[in-house]
């Protein structure tokens, strides 16, 4: 198995793009983990086709991972294929009222996601791609409040998997880490079992919906070195330098890993 990062940055990256990744399994099927504004790009720039890909895996809402309309048109009037879309439950009724209104009118009828997309639900918190089954970790990503003022944690789905006898956990986005005293059990046995993390950080200013390397540095170092990280800005202005301080390393765009 392949996983290609096809960017490494934050919603604001430039020269990085957003952190896509694409994991291609050993007879060829492509999963594209997260779909961002820049996935045209990203994957022109890594010698990848969109129309290769057989499906995309959406953490959450934001669009530095959940811009679909490229994918959906592209499927639709490049290569006349539709990509399967996976995604808990509240992800995807979320992606449709986020899609719908901009790929929806085609010249002579108006078209649902099932024109565009095979949607997969995630069942309790499982999916299998052939013989890999992804665990779907709900992550703490943004402490905020409803409509009507009632409390509600906003959460990106991190991936835990399986592959050839080494765990990967790709925690997405998240504002915890292995220290957070008020991480879920489900969550701190992720960080446990993994044999490799790649984890969001940010570098420059810290906005409390990411770890900041500051706090991720804090780790003990049994726990940095197996973590990776990515979401990041580069070096930024808080002195990164991931291998000096004991981490595995910062991925870099268009870095891949063969498990």
């Amino acid at each position: 198995m392949n996983l290609k990062f096809l960017g490494t940055g934050s919603f604001f990256a430039k020269d990085n793009f957003h952190t896509n990744i694409l994991l291609t399994l050993d007879d060829g099927y492509k999963m594209l983990i997260d779909s961002g504004t820049d996935l045209r790009l990203s994957l022109a720039d890594a010698g990848e086709d969109v129309t290769d890909i057989d499906s995309v895996y959406i953490s959450h809402l934001h669009g530095d991972h959940a811009d679909l309309e490229y994918l959906a048109f592209a499927g639709r009037f490049i290569k006349n294929k539709k990509y399967h879309l996976i995604g808990v439950p509240s992800v995807l009724n979320g992606i449709k009222q986020k899609l719908m209104p901009g790929v929806s009118y085609l010249d002579d009828h108006y078209a649902g996601i099932e024109e565009f997309f095979y949607t997969q639900p995630i069942c309790s918190s499982k999916f299998s791609l052939h013989d890999i089954e992804f665990n779907a970790i709900p992550m703490p990503h943004i402490d905020s409040r409803d409509e009507n003022g009632k409390k509600k944690m906003i959460y990106s789905y991190g991936l835990s998997f399986d592959v050839n006898g080494t765990n990967i956990f790709i925690t997405t986005d998240t504002f915890v880490n292995p220290s957070y005293e008020l991480c879920s059990n489900e969550v701190l046995a992720a960080y446990d079992k993994a044999d490799m993390i790649f984890h969001d950080c940010e570098t420059f200013e810290c906005s409390e919906v990411h770890c900041h390397y500051s706090q991720l540095k804090d780790l003990d170092n049994d726990m940095k070195s197996k973590i990776w990280l990515v979401h990041h800005q580069g070096k930024g202005n808080c002195d990164a330098d991931a291998k000096r301080d004991g981490f595995a390393g910062m991925v870099e765009k268009g870095q891949e890993f063969e498990f």
